[in-house]
């Protein structure tokens, strides 16, 4: 979107907080993050302030505002916002946090619960794993509270790449701009604190009491899907969004995606409300139907993130569509299985329906290997659940609801996003992998006729050496296959044979027409044996 006039107006409350207000309506609070100020949030104030009453802060240190404690915490951001609502007589707020000021939007919340409708986590980091805690802390201890144009150039590479890519530059611009106009002494007291709090939400997020959207690039390596599909875990009610190819600051590269994602959340009570609970998903439902048809009786593994960040995955057949509005998904998993205490208490989770390339990988996922996922090529999904490359398709869910049932659980998932193509399924019957003959056709084969029972001529022929195969529907094979392999094994097939029941039966429409799997009876003068072949309905 092309910069437009917009009206706005720049203040600042008795404490000398510095704010950026514009529109009317609900009210939303804005915080940028490390090296930033209120003006990097211009295209989500131009995309809000119609419908909203939008409110940008100048976090301590940064913009106008003064500066922070010498040893600040995140406390000392959160009780700045506090005094800036009660300036401007603000009852409740939803908070949308950018980096550290995503920290400091879940500081807020959980300070102060009352105050906070929902919060929107960008690009928030989250138990660093050790070498970019190190190099993070390394870059802190840098800072000399002077000016660094040498780290400034440092930092623009690492949010948009190196080089930037041309279509990124207009957003590096921007960006340095604003880094070039901290206050040096401001910038080096805030990003030490940020350097330092990354945990120290770790035991807290189980008691944020507001909904918490947690959002990041597939491409931000600081801020990881890994990270927000963490906290999302932990959070009562939480959730967690990956854009796919976003990198760490998606809100200026990426802004109208970035906003319509805010947008979304922040509407999600009022389109409840409006439409009973089912909420637009966007789906097209014939693409969706199909999507959900690639599933042969075949086999998937099933994926989340661990409560630590990692990866965890196990191999499931016990998968099936349940709605369409909405789009509701299910699998099963053992509660003797390892995995289930991170799957039964998962916010997401993603079902990968494999290829027939991938059954090696299908056999490691069903083991106890302790590095399944070396093994496979993954992409955070939408959830932040690992999605298999190669897949012939995947369902990305937020968790709808668990049911206990025997000695399993019933995981109920939500589709956030899904994708499919048309490489051929892995099928699965009585433990061993197959490949269903439908699924070799090129095109689709027409409605089969109702099936009838076989000719005289095709069981005449059986007793001589030769080998016959006769294609019936496991539900119709009844009586006649069991006779018919019983007279097999004395020689010869039966050459007469009244209508079988099952012919009369899918007529009459107690049975689909269209077989939902077919049976191989191969018989010769001295052996039978049966082979079942899995195929989707």
């Amino acid at each position: 979107m092309a910069d437009v006039a917009l009206e706005w107006t720049r203040a600042a409350a008795p404490d000398g907080t510095s704010f950026i207000r514009a529109g009317s309506g609900a009210p939303v609070l804005f915080i940028h993050g490390v090296g930033m100020n209120a003006a990097i949030w211009r295209p989500q104030i131009e995309r809000l302030a119609d419908r909203w009453d939008v409110i940008a802060i100048d976090m301590l240190g940064h913009g106008r505002s003064p500066l922070p404690p010498q040893q600040p915490e995140l406390a000392d951001y959160a009780r700045q916002a506090i005094r800036l609502l009660d300036h401007l007589g603000l009852d409740k707020v939803s908070v949308v946090g950018h980096s550290m000021g995503a920290l400091v939007a879940q500081e807020l919340a959980l300070l102060a619960p009352e105050r906070v409708r929902r919060i929107v986590s960008l690009n928030a980091v989250f138990r660093r794993p050790p070498e970019l805690a190190e190099a993070v802390r390394e870059r802190a201890a840098a800072l000399t509270g002077r000016g660094d144009a040498t780290g400034a150039a440092q930092t623009i590479a690492r949010w948009f790449g190196d080089p930037v890519p041309a279509g990124l530059m207009a957003a590096a611009e921007k960006t340095a701009a604003a880094l070039s106009e901290v206050d040096p002494e401001g910038y080096a007291r805030t990003y030490r604190l940020f350097a330092r709090a990354d945990r120290d939400h770790a035991d807290r997020l189980q008691t944020l009491a507001v909904p918490a959207l947690f959002i990041t690039g597939s491409e931000d390596k600081n801020s990881s899907p890994a990270m927000s599909a963490a906290m999302a875990r932990l959070a009562p009610h939480g959730r967690c969004t990956v854009l796919g190819g976003e990198r760490h600051m998606m809100a200026v590269a990426a802004p109208d995606l970035t906003t319509r994602h805010i947008v979304d959340f922040l509407l999600e009570n009022e389109a409840a409300e409006h439409s009973n609970g089912a909420i637009d998903t966007g789906f097209d439902s014939g693409e969706f139907r199909r999507a959900l048809g690639s599933f042969l009786t075949g086999v998937t593994i099933v994926t989340t993130i661990g409560p630590e960040g990692e990866p965890r995955g196990f191999t499931a057949n016990s998968f099936t569509s349940v709605s369409l509005d909405p789009p509701l998904v299910l699998v099963c998993i053992a509660h003797k299985a390892l995995g289930h205490p991170v799957f039964a208490t998962s916010k997401s989770f993603a079902i990968n329906i494999l290829n027939e390339s991938q059954k090696a990988a299908s056999g490691i996922f069903a083991s106890k290997a302790p590095d399944k996922f070396a093994s496979v090529d993954w992409q955070p999904g939408r959830t932040g659940s690992p999605v298999l490359d190669g897949s012939v398709a995947c369902f990305d869910c937020d968790m709808e609801r668990l049911v206990e049932a025997g000695d399993h659980s019933i995981l109920i998932g939500r589709v956030r996003d899904f994708q499919h193509n048309s490489a051929q399924p892995l099928g699965y019957c009585r433990g061993a992998y197959i490949r269903p003959a439908s699924a070799r056709r090129r095109s689709p084969p027409p409605s089969p006729a109702p099936m009838s029972a076989p000719s005289s001529k095709m069981a005449a022929a059986s007793c001589s050496s030769k080998r016959r195969t006769v294609r019936l529907s496991c539900r119709a094979a009844g009586d006649w296959a069991r006779q018919a392999m019983a007279k097999a094994s004395r020689g010869c097939l039966p050459r007469k044979r009244s209508k079988p029941s099952w012919a009369s039966s899918t007529r009459s429409g107690t049975m689909p027409a269209t077989p939902r799997a077919r049976m191989s009876i191969i018989a010769a003068p001295s052996m039978c044996r049966r082979r079942a072949i899995a195929a989707s309905g």
